[in-house]
């Protein structure tokens, strides 16, 4: 189900945000940078039919974990090699 809003807050500066459909963001999204934690330390979830691109190294701590639905593609690349 879609959240509508009818304010943003905040500075947007001279750009224009437009989004369609739905999004979540466990992460973070940059003007410049698309990032994840370096450790996981809640239940994190990656739907079904899902692809999704990791930023490693990661720590999984005993207070997080990683469920990866059915039919979803993940990769977790190392820094290093970016």
């Amino acid at each position: 189900m879609p959240v509508y809003t009818t304010a943003i807050t905040g500075s947007t500066g001279d750009g224009i945000v437009q989004i369609s459909g739905s999004i979540k963001i466990a992460g973070s999204v940059h003007g410049l940078a698309l990032t994840n934690a370096s450790v996981i330390n809640h239940p994190t979830n990656i739907p079904e039919n899902y692809n999704s691109l990791l930023y490693g190294p990661i720590t999984l701590k005993h207070t997080g974990s990683l469920t990866i639905g059915s039919g979803a593609a993940v990769k977790i690349k190392d820094l290093e090699d970016v």
